[in-house]
């Protein structure tokens, strides 16, 4: 290997050293005084953990009492926590919130965090002391607490208004088959039944009591009927409730709080060191930068200058055949 580039290499550092180690620290000593005169930036933030598991919350009421009421059936429904706070992440960046946080415009001092492997939803908050930074980081947490409520509450009214229409059809085919079945019962007497409508029964899977009956048909219509209306009854009772939840506001909200999948499990605290700037750091890094910087330029004005008289080797003579 020739080392005659890296003795040129060589002799090229060593002329202009004063130079590189001049520059390297003009870098750094402008690194330092800069980064004692930009003010300090101090950050707190409050941590939210996912609640994955809600089994252990089905069956309570809104008082967290065990309940096994039609309350209870309501309680368990979920709230998916995905959908949270994605819609929380996209709130966040809008005028309604920052007017919330007290701001005019989004501020950039809020920021949010999630792990979704870990299950850990951080935000984060930064201010010029750390009084700031904490207070700061209260209200926003206080602030995220009161949009998972409403977020939640908006969920479960929306799935209480799909379970409610979804009773008005069921409902309305009950009648449909009631009426029916009452119109079979009025018109029974007036026609002569088969003999084989019991065996049909009995075939069809209807209780052999019934089928076996003196008169099945009645004995079927009769116990259809029965079934239809406690049917009715019970729907009729599970969409009375329903809409007298859709209409008890305070109702929902104490539902979304005891159903929320997110708990707070690190309160702001007040920030010991700042975050930024970080003298020493950018002390190290600009000395660096400021060194390789000057390096280059050594070896680009080595390389620009003109060869000096004596510097050009001869060309070693052509040997002829």
């Amino acid at each position: 290997m020739d080392a005659y580039p890296l003795r040129t290499a060589y002799l090229i550092v060593r002329k202009r050293a004063a130079f590189i180690g001049l520059v390297a620290l003009v870098f750094a000593l402008l690194a330092l005084v800069i980064s004692h005169l930009l003010s300090p930036t101090y950050k707190s933030y409050a941590v939210f953990s996912l609640i994955e598991n809600q089994s252990d919350l089905r069956g309570r009421d809104v008082y967290g009492t065990q309940s096994t009421s039609i309350t209870g059936v309501l309680i368990s429904i979920g709230i998916k926590p995905t959908a949270i706070i994605e819609g929380f992440k996209a709130r966040m960046n809008t005028e309604d919130f920052a007017r919330r946080l007290g701001e005019r415009r989004v501020p950039d001092w809020a920021r949010v965090f999630f792990d979704e492997r870990k299950g850990f939803l951080k935000l984060e908050a930064r201010g010029p002391t750390p009084q700031k930074a904490k207070e700061r980081a209260e209200i926003l947490a206080n602030v995220a607490m009161e949009d998972f409520v409403e977020e939640s509450v908006r969920l479960i009214r929306t799935q209480l208004v799909s379970e409610t229409e979804e009773l008005r059809t069921t409902l309305a085919s009950l009648q449909q088959q009631l009426s029916l079945v009452e119109q079979g019962l009025k018109s029974l007497g007036k026609v002569r039944v088969s003999t084989d409508v019991g065996v049909t029964l009995k075939a069809a899977g209807v209780d052999p009591m019934v089928a076996e009956s003196s008169d099945p048909a009645l004995a079927y219509l009769r116990l259809e009927l029965a079934r239809l209306k406690a049917d009715v009854a019970a729907k009729s009772s599970r969409l009375h409730q329903l809409e007298a939840w859709l209409g008890d506001q305070g109702l929902l909200k104490r539902l979304a709080e005891s159903r929320l999948p997110l708990k707070l499990v690190a309160s702001p605290g007040v920030p010991l060191e700042p975050v930024a700037p970080k003298p020493l750091l950018n002390t190290v890094i600009a000395f660096f930068l400021g060194f390789f910087l000057a390096v280059f330029w050594a070896f680009l004005q080595a390389a620009l200058e003109p060869p000096k008289e004596g510097e050009v080797a001869e060309s070693p003579p052509t040997v002829s055949g």
